[in-house]
């Protein structure tokens, strides 16, 4: 492909988040391609962690500007975020017209992609959706719809029939959640013994609860002895306190609950080396009917045994054996399984080898080579 590929975000970046290390990793594996490829966003230039190339859109690269939605602007994030967006969209057009080559804007912000389509130097617009879009983002799509060659990707199979059922008659594709091939573990490892269970992530995601009390009320329901280990992994500092209290509340004896800060991403991989099961607590409600946590395909690469909530489960319409459930809002009943697949883990510590291969089909190889399928489906001098 000859044009520039320019990803667009007004988001913080770089970020440890699932959206920065998604990025990250998916632009390095689209430059190992031979692809012309640059991240634009309000704060850095430079370079990121992956050696992509960070640009900040404007002639003059100053120092991390003050955002509208961070000093208050009206006091009305969501409209203070909005404004936000248009001054990036602004800048990248600006800097998009002053580009001497043609490109491809991709960016997850429908309002992004609408403005920096009014250049001529842009060619094709990429549309990449995490959650179904409002009514805003669907007028933005539209607008660019008439004017340039559109495309939407979309993060889950369920998204994708969302998002047709729609019928704006703009061709969509899944572009799934990845995982870096060094993840992936050798199928032939057995599990490391004694097993731990593990969480890993926040307290809260986008101010959601993600239910760890819920975990702990399951934990203490449990015929713990000294071998049973609870890990609750990339908690803020600020939630373990409560989160301790809690254990103590219910009787969780110290030595089997372990709290454990924040691991860079680059070390996810050798922590789940020593973790036999991995929890998803998540409810299914509005923010997460559309979501597709990376922890599952972190699990996953290493052959993880995954427990999630049915509801939940069901909805992210993932093959049979990649996760195992338990009974919504039922801690008793994550209680029996876990101690029953804690057993049989014991006596045979195997991996699951269908969630190993789920994984080895979500790299982020094979997601750039999707993405750049699409992008020659087109017709791009």
């Amino acid at each position: 492909m000859k044009l520039k590929l320019l990803f667009l975000s007004p988001a913080r970046y770089p970020t440890e988040k699932a959206y920065g290390v998604t990025t990250g990793n998916t632009v390095r594996q689209l430059a190992r391609m031979g692809i012309n490829v640059e991240i634009w966003n309000p704060d850095v230039s430079g370079v990121d962690e992956y050696g992509n190339t960070l640009l900040k859109p404007g002639k003059k690269v100053r120092s991390k500007q003050r955002r509208f939605y961070q000093i208050g602007f009206l006091g009305i994030s969501r409209w203070a975020y909005f404004f936000d967006q248009l001054k990036f969209s602004v800048d990248c057009l600006l800097a998009i017209n002053e580009q001497k080559r043609n490109a491809v804007a991709w960016t997850r912000f429908p309002l992004v992609g609408f403005v920096t389509s009014f250049s001529p130097k842009i060619k094709l617009v990429i549309i990449e959706l995490h959650h179904q879009p409002n009514f805003f983002s669907r007028l933005f799509i539209g607008k660019i719809k008439k004017s340039k060659p559109l495309k939407v990707a979309v993060i889950t199979q369920r998204l994708k029939s969302q998002f047709d059922s729609l019928q704006l008659g703009i061709p969509s594709f899944t572009l799934e959640m990845s995982v870096p091939e060094e993840f992936i573990q050798d199928i032939h490892y057995p599990l490391v013994l004694p097993a731990s269970v593990c969480y890993l992530g926040k307290s809260k995601s986008s101010g959601n609860d993600n239910n760890l009390e819920f975990i702990l009320t399951a934990f203490s329901k449990m015929s713990i002895n000294s071998e049973i280990q609870l890990e609750l992994t990339g908690i803020e500092s600020t939630e373990t306190n409560a989160l301790t209290e809690k254990a103590d509340e219910l009787r969780i004896p110290t030595d089997n609950i372990k709290f454990i800060q924040h691991i860079p991403h680059k070390g996810v991989g050798a922590y789940l080396d020593g973790v036999s099961v991995g929890l998803v607590p998540y409810e299914l409600n509005k923010y997460n009917s559309s979501r597709f946590p990376i922890k599952i395909l972190e699990y996953a690469s290493k052959g993880i045994w995954i427990l999630a909530a049915q509801s939940f489960a069901e909805n992210l319409q993932l093959p049979p054996n990649v996760i195992f459930t338990y009974r919504d809002h039922d801690s008793t009943d994550l209680a029996n399984i876990l101690e029953s697949l804690l057993a049989d883990l014991r006596a045979n510590p195997r991996r699951n080898a269908v969630a190993l291969e789920f994984a080895k089909c979500h790299t982020y190889t094979v997601r750039a080579e999707k993405f750049l399928f699409e992008l020659e489906s087109f017709n791009l001098a």
